[in-house]
């Protein structure tokens, strides 16, 4: 990241729209500035910059969505949402499990112990050891 007084910049392209007097690097390629959230070079449309906060790796989330590399994960419940496995890009929330920002369809959370370890998971199951 570097700026100019007019830009700022990730990786040598622009960040349009980013705010050089009030932008700050997150990690994991978030970044804000006063008032939108981007990952790299993109904004993150309807992002809280007040209640953006990162987890881990590509994951992230505000009082109103959960993101993997900026994308809102659909129907995702941000108050309950754990990251379940980072390595692997598997997560859930209260009902359901995802893989990076997909729905893994069927699948009931609840059903893993919670001494389980995750160990991957994909767009159709969550694989687990207890």
């Amino acid at each position: 990241y570097f700026n100019d007084s007019q830009t700022v910049f990730v990786n040598g392209n622009p960040i349009t729209g980013a705010d050089p007097n009030t932008f700050q690097v997150i990690n994991e390629g978030y970044s804000h500035d006063s008032k939108n959230v981007f990952y790299f070079d993109e904004l993150i449309s309807n992002a809280e910059v007040t209640t953006f906060e990162t987890l881990e790796q590509q994951y992230a989330r505000d009082a109103a969505n959960v993101y993997w590399m900026g994308n809102p994960i659909p129907d995702s419940d941000p108050a309950s949402f754990v990251i379940l496995n980072a390595d692997f890009e598997c997560t859930a929330d209260a009902t359901h499990a995802y893989y990076q920002d997909q729905l893994i369809e069927g699948f009931d959370p609840a059903t893993i112990p919670t001494n389980a370890q995750v160990n991957s998971c994909d767009l159709t199951t969550v694989y687990f050891t207890p």
